[in-house]
């Protein structure tokens, strides 16, 4: 790697937060703000995406050009232009132009003839992080003149933008906006667009509204605003499209005690090499170092320059321990960075930018049996959180991003579909009917989803990790998203989020269910409270409050099939009938178990398979049944239990006595999955 610093930008990062936007927008003119970022990878990338471009001056022009984007995909938002520039990028192809004064309606009847207008207009916003004040835009009742009179000068007056400020926390601002444009659409007959700018914001080191959170909030809007006659939405993105793809790598120069007794941390990037946005601590950045689970103490952060003023922080936690020479990623620093940092103030190189994945790589060694473990390449750490009942950290992989707990993987983005369909598509078969549905643990929210996909009308989730859940929602491409969880903790919608105990819950419940998922870590050889909902006692419990009833049962491999073999003596003493489900693309078995006696249940799953309301994407009809055939040592321990060879008691007793002699044992699945 380069010598720091450095900006480190991901790619598929950058890819995925863009398709992220447009999924939450679909039917809008995404027009990405080139100014955040204008590294010509970046360009190309969203090119690809079919992304158009929101540009400042010639100079991002001549980028975009440079980068193979055809000149009718720009738009030249910045209200302040010469005349000169006008002419070059209407020379370079560019028809879309934003203004909003009479001088600058002039210069581009002038030189942009025939070209797309929109003009900006200024309501009293609230204020955002960086806000842009009084700089740019015109009253709503001036606009519909100046739109007229775009019209009679030979331009195509398109339709009204505002632009609710950088990094906007309130969401209301949308609202706002939207409701002052609406009264220039009332005035100008023929508009067509509505330009609603950027200003979606990243929590750096708080908390910001969702995308989805502003998505719906602009549609009802729209909805109230518009009625049915709804303008064509444009938006131009910037920072939500490229912030969270970036990492400033660099290190720590010098610490000391400063005259003013103050703990003084001196990095090899400042305010002049890319962090202008911390003038003010308008943006607080997340810093990550190789020290961070020693003990933190405030400091003054300071960039390497000899201007007074760079000074990132004048209080930041950072571990006592710092050194010089110690490593430090500064999060989220995809936007306004590189783009910003200076020329060569006091002899420094402008910031670089490298392109790869973010982050400190990390190798993760997970225990599977004595004398045998898997090592796990993380090549960027998204999560390593300390909650009350685990240690978890979500991590991109080869396999994608992957969710671990206390150091064992438990679901990866590349697999986690195959887990979670075989852990409740042979339920759902055996249960026929399924309306209700109790899921203990499997924190991700995937089974929820797919419970509802189903035909599920009530969902009860049970997780007793709060934080574990959440940090899933925030951090995992699959399963819950922030939104969707924020709803089920309110219980709005077919899923009901419930923080506590899975055995209290099961305990105390009075409501029946058509099938009970329990998905739970493996059973641990040490003490753990999770062990107590392998019992049999917990699946009575369940017996008496579900019709199915499926577990995690452990993996079936000969050098870790001890809780496998343990769950399957449970089973058949509580069930009547107990169906093996083992995915051959995945190396965990799962039991359900009906208190009715069934004389075929493989085969009513066959027959039932083609009618389910979710249609399986990683088991057809051949899948299902060779998955149900358990391993012959499961089978042979079986029959020599059927016909007598193994006592009751012997068998049992061999079972937790297998079960005990485990290494710590992996986690089947689920990530903050009830203790």
């Amino acid at each position: 790697m380069p010598q720091t610093p450095y900006l480190r930008i991901d790619l598929d990062r950058v890819r995925s937060n863009f398709q992220a936007l447009r999924s939450v927008l679909p039917q809008a003119d995404i027009r990405y703000a080139v100014k955040a970022n204008p590294a010509e990878p970046i360009l190309r990338l969203l090119a690809a995406e079919e992304s158009a471009f929101d540009v400042a001056s010639v100079g991002e022009v001549d980028a975009c050009i440079a980068a193979g984007v055809d000149g009718a995909r720009l738009a030249f938002g910045n209200t302040i232009k010469k005349p000169a520039a006008v002419a070059a990028a209407y020379a370079r192809g560019v028809r879309v132009f934003t203004f909003d004064t009479e001088h600058d309606l002039a210069v581009l009847a002038e030189h942009a003839p025939g070209s797309r207008v929109e003009c900006r207009i200024a309501p009293a916003f609230p204020s955002s992080v960086t806000p842009f004040g009084h700089k740019f835009g015109c009253a709503p009742a001036h606009a519909a003149e100046l739109l007229n009179r775009a019209r009679s000068s030979g331009l195509v007056a398109a339709g009204v933008s505002f632009h609710v400020g950088s990094q906007q926390l309130d969401a209301a601002a949308w609202e706002l906006g939207i409701a002052s444009t609406a009264s220039v659409f009332d005035t100008v007959d023929g508009l067509t667009t509505l330009n609603a700018g950027g200003g979606f914001p990243l929590p750096y080191a708080g908390v910001a509204p969702d995308l989805e959170v502003i998505a719906d909030l602009i549609a009802s809007a729209l909805g109230r605003h518009f009625g049915s006659q709804t303008p064509r939405l444009a938006f131009e993105p910037g920072r939500v499209v490229v912030g969270s793809a970036g990492t400033i790598a660099c290190e720590v120069v010098s610490v000391r005690t400063g005259t003013d007794g103050r703990r003084w941390v001196y990095l090899d990037v400042g305010r002049y090499s890319g962090l202008a946005e911390t003038e003010n601590e308008y943006i607080r950045y997340r810093l990550r170092t190789p020290r961070d689970d020693d003990a933190v103490a405030d400091a003054v952060l300071a960039g390497p320059t000899c201007d007074g003023d760079d000074v990132l922080y004048q209080r930041y936690p950072l571990p006592v321990t710092l050194r010089p020479g110690d490593q430090v990623e500064i999060c989220d620093t995809g936007a306004y960075t590189g783009s910003y940092a200076s020329v060569q103030f006091n002899g420094f190189p402008p910031l670089p930018t490298v392109f790869g994945p973010c982050g400190l790589a990390r190798t993760i060694v997970e225990p599977l049996a004595p004398g045998l473990t898997r090592n796990w390449t993380l090549s960027e750490v998204l999560c390593d959180v300390r909650t009350g009942y685990q240690e978890l950290v979500i991590g991109r992989t080869e396999q994608g991003v992957a969710l671990f707990s206390d150091g064992e993987r438990q679901s990866t983005e590349f697999s986690q579909l195959v887990y979670h369909e075989a852990l409740l598509v042979p339920a759902l078969l055996l249960a026929g009917r399924v309306e209700r549905v109790l899921i203990v643990g499997s924190g991700e929210g995937v089974v929820s989803q797919l419970a509802v996909a189903a035909g599920a009308t009530h969902v009860d989730h049970v997780d007793i990790d709060r934080d574990a859940v959440r940090l899933c929602a925030e951090h995992l491409p699959y399963g819950y998203s922030p939104d969707e969880l924020r709803r089920a903790e309110k219980g709005l919608g077919p899923i009901t989020m419930h923080y506590r105990d899975g055995w209290d819950f099961v305990d105390r419940s009075t409501s029946s269910y058509d099938i009970v998922i329990v998905d739970l870590p493996d059973e641990r050889s040490e003490p753990a409270q999770h062990n107590r909902l392998y019992e049999s006692e917990f699946l009575r419990k369940c017996r008496g409050i579900g019709r199915v009833v499926v577990d995690q049962a452990g993996c079936p491999t000969l050098w870790r099939n001890a809780t496998l073999l343990s769950s399957w003596h449970r089973f058949r003493e509580t069930f009547d009938t107990v169906v093996y489900f083992g995915s051959d693309e995945h190396e965990w078995a799962f039991l359900s178990g009906l208190s009715d006696a069934v004389a075929d249940p493989v085969a009513v799953m066959s027959e039932r398979l083609a009618a389910l309301a979710y249609q399986p994407r990683t088991i057809d009809g051949a899948s299902l049944i060779a998955g149900t055939v358990a391993p012959k040592t499961l089978r042979d321990r079986v029959s020599a239990y059927d016909s007598g060879t193994l006592a009751e008691s012997a068998e049992h007793a061999a079972f937790h006595h297998e079960v005990r002699n485990v290494e710590e044992g992996h986690s089947g699945h689920a990530p903050g999955a009830t203790r």
